[in-house]
């Protein structure tokens, strides 16, 4: 792990890849997710979870539902759904031990991913 808490959405690739959900599958888009369109592209896949360190100003480990509008516009043409996630970090200092806090957040969207659930996640913006 490069940068600790950012390294939240490769920690979540590599738990998915040790313990497998039926019907998912994961690629490790790490420092340039960019570099995976081609994947997608060639996929098709019927839903598409982007999951990636974002500094949100929340807590650390705060999870929040963010906006397909904040998706690179070549992802949104090869998938009708996109679920784009969020994980707020701490440090993102190289070589840095990733925090408790986003080891639960990864836990728990892990947890959604395998009950294709993502309703109990707040939308960026619509916190109480």
């Amino acid at each position: 792990m490069l940068r600790a808490d950012d390294a939240a959405g490769p920690v979540l690739s590599k738990k998915m890849e040790d313990t497998p959900i039926a019907g998912w599958y994961t690629i490790d888009g790490g420092q340039t997710p960019e570099d995976d369109i081609i994947e997608v592209k060639r996929e098709l896949p019927p839903r598409l979870v982007l999951v990636d360190a974002a500094d949100m100003a929340l807590p650390v480990g705060a999870i929040r539902l963010l906006d397909k509008t904040d998706v690179i516009e070549e992802i949104e043409q090869s998938c009708e759904d996109i679920v784009f996630i969020g994980i707020q970090p701490g440090d993102t200092e190289f070589y840095n031990p990733m925090s408790p806090e986003v080891f639960e957040a990864v836990d728990a969207v892990y947890d959604a991913v395998a009950a294709n659930d993502f309703s109990h996640f707040v939308r960026l913006g619509q916190e109480l």
